[in-house]
């Protein structure tokens, strides 16, 4: 209520009233007609008993919780007003209000230290500073002398910064000793020679370069006023794909033909030794006519070469 001019009970009250609506302000109507008289002791009586009703009732424990393990310095405030401020806090917390409520010295002091930023404990260590046996009076000191430093560290930097920044701005300007260097060279001559592979030039034509000797006529060298056909980077990517899709499907016809010839040429190796074969069976088998007529005719032949045995001349 600092600055709003309300100084007396009923004032007080009267701005609670404003402040709050709905359940807040049934419950703060209900604590103060239970309280007694609208002082300001007595204001302070409601406003515990508010608080108390709307926060969980181990808000103390999770609080001392926070500050031992998981708390650290925020980056807005100095080091002086968040101790200060640290245990004021607790004291102002359900259930009792009250100082007992505090984290010990000693025990604040070790947490402050071991929470500390890295460029305040450089400095702790620096100065040899014992939580132990010092106090937050002393811990407060350091800490403020580390923040120094780091703010003068921060404002050098940046300075720093500013001036690379001003002079990378600034125009580069060329001294009149190159000036005069650069106006005195003599203008680009025209070249002799010119080449298809290697374009003007002031050693060879096209007909005695070797490269081109060596590799046929294939130009290689565009000339300036042409760039805007090459314009396209992947037009050379283009070419070897479609030249590599030709060389693939020439080999694919090939091979299509291949087959094609090798199958009609197995076709008639299996045609001719069909022939053959029925030639060979058909050579192989007489009539049966034939058959007694040549057998007649080898029994002849072996009857008269044999000795007769009625002969004289044997006996």
């Amino acid at each position: 209520m600092t600055g709003n001019n309300v100084t007396t009970g009923p004032n007080q009250y009267a701005y609670w009233r404003q402040c709050l609506a709905g359940e807040a302000l049934r419950k703060f109507n209900e604590f103060a007609t239970n309280v007694g008289n609208e002082t300001s002791n007595n204001l302070v009586i409601v406003e515990q008993r508010l608080v108390s009703g709307f926060t969980t009732k181990d808000i103390l424990s999770r609080e001392a919780r926070y500050i031992r393990y998981d708390m650290y310095k925020p980056r807005n405030r100095t080091t002086r007003r968040a101790v200060h401020t640290l245990n004021e806090t607790l004291a102002k917390m359900p259930p009792l209000f009250n100082a007992t409520q505090k984290i010990p010295d000693s025990e604040l002091l070790d947490i402050l230290a071991s929470k500390a930023p890295k460029h305040h404990k450089a400095i702790m260590i620096k100065h040899g500073f014992d939580p132990q046996t010092a106090t937050i009076e002393e811990f407060v000191e350091i800490s403020e002398r580390a923040e120094t430093k780091e703010a003068l560290e921060k404002n050098s930097q940046e300075a720093t910064n500013n001036y690379a920044s001003d002079t990378s701005n600034k125009k580069s300007t060329r001294s009149v000793k190159s000036r005069k260097k650069y106006e005195e060279r003599p203008p680009r001559e025209r070249k002799e020679f010119y080449c298809k592979e290697h374009g003007p030039n002031s050693t060879h034509n096209s007909r005695d370069c070797k490269v081109l000797i060596n590799a046929g006529d294939k130009p290689k060298w565009k000339p300036d006023g042409n760039k805007k056909e090459y314009s396209d980077h992947k037009a050379k990517y283009k070419n070897k794909l479609r030249d590599m899709n030709a060389i693939h499907q020439e080999a694919y016809d090939e091979k299509e033909k291949w087959k094609k010839a090798n199958k009609t040429l197995q076709a008639k190796l299996n045609g001719k030794t069909k022939q053959e074969a029925d030639e060979s069976s058909s050579s192989n088998e007489t009539p049966p006519l034939q058959d007694q007529k040549n057998r007649a005719r080898s029994q002849q032949y072996s009857d008269s070469d044999s000795p007769d045995s009625s002969d004289p001349s044997i006996a």
